[in-house]
């Protein structure tokens, strides 16, 4: 038996000025293959739980690409290239985001 397990992981944020595309995604920690199986297995994840009830089952398992980012419960959060060094932006929800763009003046 094969099973096909991937993930995309995306928090919607319509007030978010910057778009999220692919390029985004790969900043973030997305991974294709067997680099998903790697970053993700054992870590309590659905997606390694996932992994788990298909070994049991002694399936066969492809994946084509698991995207999220470095934190990993919401996107786009983690840490991002400033001008004067490292940012790490932790802004979940809606009104966090309303924050950071007014403070950033955006």
């Amino acid at each position: 038996m094969r099973i096909v397990i991937a993930m995309m992981k995306h928090e919607t944020n319509t007030f978010s000025p910057v778009v999220t595309d692919w390029a985004r995604f790969t900043g973030w920690g997305s991974f294709l293959g067997e680099e998903a199986l790697a970053a993700y297995d054992g870590t309590g994840m659905p997606f390694a739980a996932y992994l788990d009830l298909a070994r049991g089952r002694g399936a066969e398992i492809v994946t084509p690409v698991a995207a999220g980012n470095e934190n990993l419960t919401s996107a786009p959060s983690g840490t991002f290239a400033a001008a004067d060094g490292p940012l790490n932006i932790a802004a979940n929800k809606d009104e966090q985001w309303r924050q950071l763009a007014e403070h950033l003046g955006r």
